[in-house]
């Protein structure tokens, strides 16, 4: 299957307005683990008879997050609170990969991604994709109603290359799963 960004549609047009291109690039995160990182400046008003948007990914794995996240953080390795890319699944495991592992595919290439983290297990799935920095808050919600705040820092110190599989972030008890995860920026109350 192929998911067809379309600037004509209005979600992607908000979405498209609130980028600042050439500062921000457009992560899409799929239940298999993998993930594609696009410039903004591919998403066109591509329209013909018979063709309409730009392909976002090509993947029979259904897309289950897409964020923006810095074009160039230089100080994502060496500086002081650098962003990072989260990523927990619906067992409850997760970590954090520094973004210039995710390499930006051009306009027009075949996007079928790059593994932002081994899945555990068959049943197991990627459910959230998020920039955050070491200051940020997160907010955890499971299928059956629990809910989690935690800071990103307690999560776990180290952060782990693209292909692996990260560690247990939320126990998850049988019949349960993560269903949803926010950034809370800098801790902010609310």
């Amino acid at each position: 299957g192929v998911a067809v960004l379309d600037a004509t549609d209005p979600m992607v047009a908000d979405m498209a307005r609130l980028i600042k291109p050439g500062e921000e690039d457009i992560m899409i995160g799929r239940a298999d683990g993998t993930v594609v990182r696009i410039s903004p400046d591919s998403v066109n008003e591509y329209t013909t008879r018979t063709a309409k948007g730009t392909k976002g990914v090509r993947s029979d794995s259904p897309i289950v997050s897409v964020t923006t996240v810095p074009h160039n953080d230089e100080k994502s390795k060496a500086g002081a609170n650098p962003t990072t890319l989260l990523s927990i699944t619906a067992k409850g495991f997760g970590k954090r990969s520094h973004m210039e592992e995710y390499r930006l595919y051009e306009s027009g290439t075949d996007k079928v991604g790059i593994k932002t983290i081994k899945l555990k297990d068959k049943d197991d799935t990627l459910v959230a994709l998020l920039p955050v920095k070491e200051n940020d808050h997160v907010m955890i919600f499971t299928r059956n109603g629990l809910t989690l705040r935690t800071k990103v820092s307690d999560l776990h110190e180290k952060i782990y290359g693209r292909d692996t599989e990260g560690v247990r972030i939320q126990t998850v008890l049988d019949g349960d799963e993560i269903i949803a995860v926010q950034r809370i920026s800098d801790g902010a109350n609310f």
